[in-house]
Protein backbone atom coordinates (compact mmCIF):
# COMPACT_ATOMS: atom_id res chain seq x y z
CA UNK A 1 0.00 0.00 0.00
CA UNK A 2 1.54 3.84 -0.87
CA UNK A 3 2.17 5.90 2.28
CA UNK A 4 0.29 9.12 1.39
CA UNK A 5 2.35 11.86 1.56
CA UNK A 6 1.73 13.95 4.69
CA UNK A 7 1.15 17.59 4.61
CA UNK A 8 2.77 20.29 6.73
CA UNK A 9 0.82 21.17 9.63
CA UNK A 10 0.91 24.67 8.73
CA UNK A 11 0.70 25.79 4.76
CA UNK A 12 2.92 26.97 3.41
CA UNK A 13 0.79 30.50 2.11
CA UNK A 14 1.05 31.74 5.07
CA UNK A 15 5.04 32.10 5.30
CA UNK A 16 4.86 33.09 1.74
CA UNK A 17 2.58 36.44 3.27
CA UNK A 18 5.07 36.87 5.89
CA UNK A 19 7.76 36.82 3.15
CA UNK A 20 5.99 39.06 1.23
CA UNK A 21 4.71 41.24 4.37
CA UNK A 22 8.35 41.54 5.13
CA UNK A 23 9.56 42.65 1.32
CA UNK A 24 7.27 45.65 1.55
CA UNK A 25 8.15 46.53 4.91
CA UNK A 26 12.06 46.74 4.39
CA UNK A 27 11.50 48.19 0.63
CA UNK A 28 9.04 50.70 1.42
CA UNK A 29 10.89 51.81 4.92
CA UNK A 30 14.00 52.60 2.89
CA UNK A 31 12.39 54.76 0.13
CA UNK A 32 10.58 56.78 3.02
CA UNK A 33 13.70 57.72 5.10
CA UNK A 34 13.52 60.41 2.26
CA UNK A 35 11.04 61.81 4.61
CA UNK A 36 12.99 62.37 7.28
CA UNK A 37 16.60 63.11 5.28
CA UNK A 38 14.66 65.79 3.52
CA UNK A 39 15.41 68.83 5.98
CA UNK A 40 19.05 67.95 6.48
CA UNK A 41 20.01 67.67 2.86
CA UNK A 42 18.36 70.85 2.27
CA UNK A 43 20.11 72.69 5.08
CA UNK A 44 23.71 71.17 3.62
CA UNK A 45 23.33 71.39 -0.30
CA UNK A 46 20.54 74.15 -0.26
CA UNK A 47 17.97 72.26 -2.76
CA UNK A 48 14.55 72.70 -3.16
CA UNK A 49 12.25 71.00 -1.29
CA UNK A 50 10.29 70.35 -4.49
CA UNK A 51 13.43 68.98 -6.05
CA UNK A 52 14.30 66.82 -3.60
CA UNK A 53 11.01 65.23 -2.80
CA UNK A 54 9.85 65.34 -6.76
CA UNK A 55 12.30 62.03 -6.32
CA UNK A 56 9.36 60.48 -4.85
CA UNK A 57 6.91 61.09 -8.48
CA UNK A 58 10.06 59.99 -10.20
CA UNK A 59 10.27 56.83 -8.50
CA UNK A 60 6.39 56.07 -8.56
CA UNK A 61 6.87 56.28 -12.38
CA UNK A 62 9.61 54.27 -12.26
CA UNK A 63 7.82 51.60 -10.01
CA UNK A 64 5.44 50.99 -12.53
CA UNK A 65 7.13 50.91 -15.55
CA UNK A 66 9.61 48.24 -13.67
CA UNK A 67 6.76 46.24 -12.89
CA UNK A 68 6.10 45.14 -15.97
CA UNK A 69 9.62 44.22 -16.30
CA UNK A 70 9.54 42.18 -12.62
CA UNK A 71 6.21 40.57 -13.78
CA UNK A 72 8.11 39.46 -16.87
CA UNK A 73 10.63 38.26 -14.92
CA UNK A 74 8.55 36.47 -12.48
CA UNK A 75 7.44 34.07 -14.94
CA UNK A 76 11.21 33.24 -16.95
CA UNK A 77 13.24 33.24 -13.71
CA UNK A 78 10.80 32.90 -10.75
CA UNK A 79 9.72 35.16 -7.87
CA UNK A 80 12.19 34.05 -5.02
CA UNK A 81 15.56 35.58 -7.53
CA UNK A 82 12.88 38.77 -8.55
CA UNK A 83 12.68 39.19 -4.99
CA UNK A 84 16.25 38.85 -4.01
CA UNK A 85 17.53 41.19 -7.05
CA UNK A 86 15.04 43.95 -5.96
CA UNK A 87 16.77 43.86 -2.41
CA UNK A 88 20.50 44.16 -4.03
CA UNK A 89 19.33 46.50 -6.26
CA UNK A 90 17.32 48.74 -3.98
CA UNK A 91 20.20 48.51 -1.14
CA UNK A 92 22.54 49.75 -3.18
CA UNK A 93 20.65 52.36 -4.18
CA UNK A 94 20.12 53.65 -1.01
CA UNK A 95 23.65 53.26 0.22
CA UNK A 96 24.95 55.43 -2.69
CA UNK A 97 22.66 58.17 -1.49
CA UNK A 98 25.45 58.85 1.37
CA UNK A 99 27.75 59.55 -1.67
CA UNK A 100 25.62 62.69 -2.96
CA UNK A 101 27.03 66.14 -3.47
CA UNK A 102 25.85 69.18 -3.99
CA UNK A 103 27.22 69.08 -7.45
CA UNK A 104 25.43 66.02 -8.12
CA UNK A 105 21.59 65.91 -7.45
CA UNK A 106 21.31 64.08 -10.64
CA UNK A 107 22.22 61.09 -8.48
CA UNK A 108 19.65 61.33 -5.85
CA UNK A 109 17.12 60.50 -8.60
CA UNK A 110 19.41 57.92 -9.82
CA UNK A 111 19.84 56.48 -6.38
CA UNK A 112 16.32 56.90 -5.07
CA UNK A 113 13.86 57.31 -7.82
CA UNK A 114 15.71 54.85 -9.85
CA UNK A 115 17.24 52.01 -8.07
CA UNK A 116 15.24 52.85 -5.20
CA UNK A 117 11.78 52.38 -6.88
CA UNK A 118 13.01 49.28 -8.60
CA UNK A 119 13.87 47.56 -5.52
CA UNK A 120 10.18 48.17 -4.07
CA UNK A 121 8.85 47.13 -7.62
CA UNK A 122 10.93 43.60 -7.84
CA UNK A 123 11.18 42.89 -3.84
CA UNK A 124 7.93 44.80 -2.66
CA UNK A 125 5.18 44.49 -4.55
CA UNK A 126 5.22 42.80 -8.08
CA UNK A 127 7.12 39.47 -6.62
CA UNK A 128 5.67 38.77 -3.58
CA UNK A 129 2.21 39.58 -4.45
CA UNK A 130 2.02 38.17 -7.47
CA UNK A 131 3.39 35.29 -5.85
CA UNK A 132 1.27 35.56 -2.54
CA UNK A 133 -2.33 35.77 -4.95
CA UNK A 134 -0.99 32.59 -6.60
CA UNK A 135 -0.96 30.66 -3.09
CA UNK A 136 -4.53 31.84 -2.06
CA UNK A 137 -8.00 32.24 -3.83
CA UNK A 138 -10.49 31.93 -1.40
CA UNK A 139 -8.62 33.95 1.15
CA UNK A 140 -7.15 36.07 -1.27
CA UNK A 141 -8.27 39.64 -0.57
CA UNK A 142 -7.12 38.72 3.14
CA UNK A 143 -3.49 38.08 2.56
CA UNK A 144 -3.12 40.00 0.18
CA UNK A 145 -4.43 42.90 2.48
CA UNK A 146 -2.14 41.77 5.47
CA UNK A 147 0.70 41.92 3.00
CA UNK A 148 0.30 44.65 2.01
CA UNK A 149 -0.07 46.36 5.73
CA UNK A 150 3.84 45.78 5.88
CA UNK A 151 4.38 48.71 3.74
CA UNK A 152 2.44 50.80 5.65
CA UNK A 153 3.56 49.74 8.92
CA UNK A 154 7.25 50.72 7.83
CA UNK A 155 6.08 54.54 8.16
CA UNK A 156 4.72 54.25 11.58
CA UNK A 157 7.74 51.64 12.72
CA UNK A 158 10.82 51.81 10.81
CA UNK A 159 10.75 55.72 10.47
CA UNK A 160 9.87 57.33 13.38
CA UNK A 161 11.82 54.56 15.89
CA UNK A 162 14.27 53.68 13.78
CA UNK A 163 15.97 56.27 11.51
CA UNK A 164 14.55 59.43 12.98
CA UNK A 165 16.89 58.42 15.84
CA UNK A 166 19.57 57.28 13.34
CA UNK A 167 19.46 60.26 11.53
CA UNK A 168 19.81 62.61 14.88
CA UNK A 169 22.81 60.44 15.86
CA UNK A 170 24.91 59.20 12.99
CA UNK A 171 23.83 61.50 9.89
CA UNK A 172 21.87 61.08 7.20
CA UNK A 173 24.54 59.96 4.77
CA UNK A 174 25.28 56.63 7.19
CA UNK A 175 21.66 56.21 7.86
CA UNK A 176 21.47 55.53 4.56
CA UNK A 177 23.90 53.25 4.63
CA UNK A 178 22.15 51.33 7.64
CA UNK A 179 18.73 51.67 5.71
CA UNK A 180 20.38 49.62 2.69
CA UNK A 181 21.63 46.66 4.96
CA UNK A 182 17.89 46.90 6.32
CA UNK A 183 16.80 46.29 3.16
CA UNK A 184 19.36 43.67 1.82
CA UNK A 185 18.97 41.35 4.67
CA UNK A 186 15.00 42.00 5.58
CA UNK A 187 14.40 41.94 1.98
CA UNK A 188 16.65 38.55 1.03
CA UNK A 189 15.29 36.77 4.49
CA UNK A 190 11.53 37.93 2.71
CA UNK A 191 12.67 37.03 -0.46
CA UNK A 192 13.99 33.52 0.75
CA UNK A 193 10.50 32.54 1.63
CA UNK A 194 8.82 32.92 -1.77
CA UNK A 195 7.67 29.51 -4.06
CA UNK A 196 6.42 29.80 -7.27
CA UNK A 197 3.55 28.36 -6.74
CA UNK A 198 1.74 25.54 -4.60
CA UNK A 199 0.94 23.07 -7.31
CA UNK A 200 5.02 22.52 -7.79
CA UNK A 201 5.39 21.59 -4.06
CA UNK A 202 2.11 18.98 -4.22
CA UNK A 203 0.29 21.60 -2.57
CA UNK A 204 -3.12 23.71 -3.69
CA UNK A 205 -4.02 26.86 -3.12
CA UNK A 206 -5.83 27.74 0.40
CA UNK A 207 -3.88 23.99 1.35
CA UNK A 208 -7.23 22.43 0.47
CA UNK A 209 -7.91 20.33 -2.80
CA UNK A 210 -10.78 22.55 -4.70
CA UNK A 211 -13.80 20.53 -5.54
CA UNK A 212 -14.09 19.90 -9.50
CA UNK A 213 -17.48 22.03 -9.56
CA UNK A 214 -15.83 24.75 -7.64
CA UNK A 215 -12.94 24.85 -9.93
CA UNK A 216 -15.19 25.17 -13.74
CA UNK A 217 -17.13 27.79 -11.89
CA UNK A 218 -14.82 30.06 -10.59
CA UNK A 219 -12.19 31.80 -13.64
CA UNK A 220 -9.23 32.42 -11.07
CA UNK A 221 -9.39 28.80 -10.30
CA UNK A 222 -9.74 28.23 -14.31
CA UNK A 223 -7.24 30.29 -15.22
CA UNK A 224 -4.14 29.01 -13.36
CA UNK A 225 -2.97 26.85 -16.39
CA UNK A 226 -3.63 29.44 -19.10
CA UNK A 227 -0.38 31.37 -20.73
CA UNK A 228 -1.18 34.26 -22.65
CA UNK A 229 1.14 35.79 -25.09
CA UNK A 230 2.06 40.14 -25.23
CA UNK A 231 -0.20 40.30 -28.31
CA UNK A 232 -2.87 38.40 -26.37
CA UNK A 233 -2.97 40.63 -23.38
CA UNK A 234 -2.65 43.72 -25.28
CA UNK A 235 -5.82 42.83 -26.94
CA UNK A 236 -7.63 42.38 -23.77
CA UNK A 237 -9.85 45.21 -22.34
CA UNK A 238 -8.46 44.64 -18.71
CA UNK A 239 -5.52 44.98 -19.69
CA UNK A 240 -6.12 48.28 -20.54
CA UNK A 241 -8.57 49.24 -17.61
CA UNK A 242 -5.18 48.42 -15.71
CA UNK A 243 -2.72 50.33 -17.24
CA UNK A 244 -4.80 52.81 -16.64
CA UNK A 245 -5.66 52.63 -12.89
CA UNK A 246 -2.06 52.20 -12.38
CA UNK A 247 -1.46 55.55 -14.49
CA UNK A 248 -3.80 57.71 -13.11
CA UNK A 249 -2.49 56.36 -9.52
CA UNK A 250 0.92 57.36 -10.90
CA UNK A 251 -0.13 60.73 -11.65
CA UNK A 252 -1.59 61.78 -8.57
CA UNK A 253 1.51 60.75 -7.02
CA UNK A 254 3.89 62.71 -9.03
CA UNK A 255 1.67 65.40 -8.50
CA UNK A 256 1.69 65.44 -4.91
CA UNK A 257 4.88 64.34 -4.06
CA UNK A 258 6.59 67.52 -4.06
CA UNK A 259 3.57 69.35 -1.51
CA UNK A 260 4.56 66.34 0.84
CA UNK A 261 5.11 67.79 4.65
CA UNK A 262 8.32 67.15 6.70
Amino acid sequence: MQEQKKMPRIFYGWWIMVGAALGGFVTAGGIMTITVAAPHIQEEFGWSLTMIMGVLGVGAVVTGLMGLLAGHLVDRIGPRLVAMIGAIVGAAGLMLVSLTTANTPWMWYVCLGFLGATGVAFGGTIAPISTLRRWFMKRAALVVSVALVGAGLATVVLVPFVYIPLMESIGWQNTYIISGLIVLVGGLIGASLLRKDPESYGMYPDGVKPDPELVKARLDFMARGETWSVAEAVRNQNFWFLILAQVTGLLVLAGFAPNILI
